[in-house]
């Protein structure tokens, strides 16, 4: 069981961070997760299940979790998973951003223009990517 409730990851992991455009319907939002969860289900890296989960914060942005210290995600599993999350926004016209920052911890201040010029604030003590256009 490689998916875990996001709030069980340890504060040692890595965090991706996906803005999304608008606020999803709650159709949107039940297809978006359900494609998530899926694809968490089976995530791995070199066939090593990666512990992972996810949570759709403040209605408007995805985030992703991985507990770095059983298993590191590789090259590859990053991959798929910024293509996946590409394929599921793609239905929806989600603009939930193609590029990535990286923070590997402490504080972090993101200004995210998305549609509505979001000012994302981060304090952490994980790996943060920030995924944004």
């Amino acid at each position: 069981m490689p998916r875990i409730p996001f709030e069980d990851l340890p504060e040692h992991g890595r965090l991706w961070v996906f803005p999304l455009s608008r606020s999803l319907s709650d159709a949107e939002r039940t297809t978006v997760l359900a494609e998530v969860d899926a694809f968490l289900a089976q995530w791995a890296a070199h066939g090593a299940p990666l512990q992972s989960g996810r949570e759709l914060r403040d209605d408007r942005f995805l985030l992703v979790g991985v507990d770095e210290h059983r298993e590191a995600p590789s090259g590859c599993s990053i991959d798929a998973l910024v293509n996946r999350r590409r394929a599921i926004g793609r239905p929806i016209a989600e603009r939930m951003g193609s590029g990535c920052s990286f923070c590997d911890g402490g504080d972090m201040d993101v200004d995210v223009d998305v549609d509505g010029n979001v000012s994302v604030k981060v304090s952490v003590n994980v790996k943060v990517n920030v995924c944004v256009n």
